[in-house]
This record gives structure tokens, sequence and C-alpha cells, in this order.
């Protein structure tokens, strides 16, 4: 997954990469007694082939709540780079991603979500997720669907 992800994100023209810190996760335990991922913590860093691309061009906006439009500047610098098509991988399919597609939609985005690009404390949470975004916020599709379709896309 990580060889196919990074020459994905590697072909994309207008990449940032989002990175979340310090929610409060009440299911599920994390780093520390309150259930935070804690901000420079192991579990807070990108995998490696991500954080050499989130290095370039200071592409990478952290947030600090589900949404990762919310109170940053996202959808700014998604638009001023003529962005329309927004593709979410990550964690946790049902939380960071589901929220982040829906809001995208509402903001006028093309949303895809990769399958194999998110993941869940589940497979009932993780599919149930792509099943409420596949039915009307969001494509669907693998990463290896993205490679095939960024190969074929014409270079502008």
């Amino acid at each position: 997954m990580t060889t196919a992800l990074s020459c994905a994100a590697g072909a994309l023209q207008a990449t940032v990469c989002v990175r979340s810190t310090n929610h409060v996760l009440t299911q599920l335990k994390t780093r520390d007694d309150s259930g935070s991922i804690l901000r420079y913590s192991d579990a807070w860093r990108l995998m490696p082939a991500l954080e050499k691309l989130a290095a370039q061009d200071e592409r990478l906006e952290d947030k600090s709540q589900y949404d990762a439009f919310l109170n940053t500047a996202l959808e700014e610098r998604l638009r001023g780079k003529g962005v329309k098509t927004v593709v979410i991988t990550g964690t946790l399919t049902n939380l960071c991603c589901e929220t982040t597609a829906r809001e995208a939609f509402c903001r006028d985005f093309d949303v895809v979500v990769l399958d194999d690009g998110c993941a869940a404390a589940s497979d009932r949470h993780h599919r149930a997720s792509l099943e409420n975004l596949e039915f009307g916020f969001a494509d669907v599709w693998t990463i290896s669907d993205l490679v095939t379709r960024l190969k074929a896309k014409p270079s502008s």
C-alpha cells in the first residue's frame, strides 16, 4: 500500500497532506491517558513516503478536530491551487475520513475515498462509513484505481 499510495500522491499536482492531532477519542485508547494523539509522538507522524512529500512546498495542514476543514486553511489552500477533487485517505474511516469527506462534498469538491487507503477500528465501521459515503457524498475507489486513473490522465 505504501508504494502505490506514495506513487499516487507523487502524481498529484496539488497535494496537501493533513495531519491530525490532539482529539479525544472515547472509544479508543491511543498514546496518553486522555485518549489523545500527542503532537510530535510516533502516532502523530506521517508514514515516511508521505512525510517526504509533505515536507515539499509546506504542503502540510494540521487539524485538531475530525473535520480537516474546520479551523484550518485547507479549503483556501485547495481553492488557491485550483483543486476540484479531494482524495481522502487515513484513519479512522468512520471519524476523520468520513467527516472530512462529507465536509468536502458540502464545499462543492468532488470527493474520492480510497477503500484500501483508509482504516477503522473494525471492518464493520469501515464498511458502514464507505457505504454511507458512496450513497451520496463520494466515489469509493482503491489505491490501484487511483493510480490507474492518474496514469491515464493527460498531463496539463
